[in-house]
């Protein structure tokens, strides 16, 4: 019996090991490819159940045929505002020369052109930023849509909340999505939920882990969003979360540690492109695929009086492609003079790092700044080595 069982597991082993060099390197970059096998090789069992689990950096098909379906409405749309006289300067503007593939890139990976007409103020005190959004929720006519990686409910946060609740009694529509992993272990979390329904605000956690449910997601790929768009007039969108800037943990308390972000106030028609992420992520959570209630873009034109060209590019695990890592990559390409990095976490793929010490060696002045103290705490070694 013990000898049926040895043979039945070293064959199992070794149909497990050749079976990986056929399965995982298929579209994987040579380091990850490279890292599994050899977990599988010297750990056959446990490295093929960590793979069937993790070994796919990317969300379900479901969840990927609905990120490409809702691109494809986004494109109508897109093509709808190009084809109008009135718009068509907006979405179609003059760009510089140094910047034409850069801009040719990010629409053929997110669908969305860029478009001039947009003022762009960037904000980097925290309970200012709260302050501002909380403002232009005030503001509110039609709609509010707002993604945050995390949603506390604090002091901090308590005028941001208010102001929400106010715009449902003005009878404003406001939607909410808030990442369910994410939003996790902060203080006051069941009541925050609570008040939400009971506001009447339509909210819906992103990326719900239910394991008993055929609406499983994977803990490790999460949306990291943060998008507030107000009547598409005005949208938000930057690094910070809705909750202090402490974290609620007692230890960045009692040692005076905040965390540091900065946020874009963004006004003309890149405000509708930021809506469109919004409105997509939404379609996945199971909202409608598009707003009916919305403005036209004739009716915001007067508002499109800004200097600035923008463009928004989504990324994330509900895409077949690294977005952000091709557009982060052929922007380290095209440095010349100088390269300023500034990350919390920063472990940088093959590509990256080629691509920023290569930048280096050329004669580009790089600069890059990252946390001296992370809470995370193998990013944090991994980003030492």
């Amino acid at each position: 019996m013990h000898v049926t069982l040895a043979l039945v597991s070293y064959i199992a082993q070794w149909v497990i090991m050749l079976g990986a060099l056929f399965v995982v390197p298929r579209n994987r970059k040579p380091g990850s490819a490279t890292a599994w096998l050899l977990l599988i090789v010297f750990q056959p069992f446990v490295g093929a159940l960590l793979y069937l689990m993790i070994g796919n950096p990317k969300l379900s098909r479901r969840r990927r045929a609905m990120q490409r379906r809702a691109d494809e409405l986004i494109a109508e749309r897109v093509a709808e505002a190009k084809e109008d006289p009135a718009t068509d300067e907006f979405f179609d503007p003059p760009v510089p020369a140094h910047c034409e593939h850069i801009i040719r890139l990010n629409e053929s990976l997110g669908g969305m052109p860029v478009c001039s007409g947009n003022h762009v103020e960037l904000i980097a005190e925290y309970d200012m930023a709260l302050g501002r959004m909380a403002a232009a929720i005030d503001t509110a006519t039609t709609f509010v849509h707002a993604e945050f990686y995390i949603i506390a409910m604090d002091d901090h946060t308590e005028v941001f909340l208010r102001a929400l609740e106010n715009a449902v009694r003005r009878g404003v529509h406001v939607r909410i999505l808030v990442d369910h992993m994410a939003s996790q272990g902060f203080p006051r979390r069941a009541d925050m939920e609570v008040r939400l329904t009971n506001a009447g605000i339509d909210w819906h956690w992103s990326l719900p882990i239910r394991p008993l449910t055929n609406n499983w997601n994977r803990p490790d790929l999460r949306n990291h969003r943060k998008i507030l768009v107000v009547d598409e007039k005005v949208a938000f969108t930057g690094s910070m979360n809705i909750i202090a800037s402490s974290y609620l943990r007692k230890k960045n308390v009692r040692r005076g540690m905040h965390y540091v972000e900065v946020i874009a106030r963004v006004t003309g028609p890149v405000v509708l492109e930021l809506n469109a992420v919004f409105l997509n992520d939404w379609f996945a959570e199971g909202g409608e695929p598009f707003e009916t209630n919305r403005p036209g873009a004739r009716d915001l034109l007067a508002d499109w009086d800004g200097p600035a060209l923008c463009q928004a590019l989504p990324s994330g695990p509900g895409y077949d492609t690294d977005n952000n890592l091709k557009l982060f990559t052929a922007l380290i390409h095209a440095a010349r003079r100088r390269l300023v990095i500034t990350t919390p976490y920063f472990v940088p793929d093959d590509s990256l790092m080629t691509a920023i010490t290569s930048a280096a060696q050329r004669g580009v002045d790089v600069v890059l700044l990252t946390a001296g103290v992370s809470n995370q705490v193998l990013v944090y070694h991994a980003q030492r080595s």
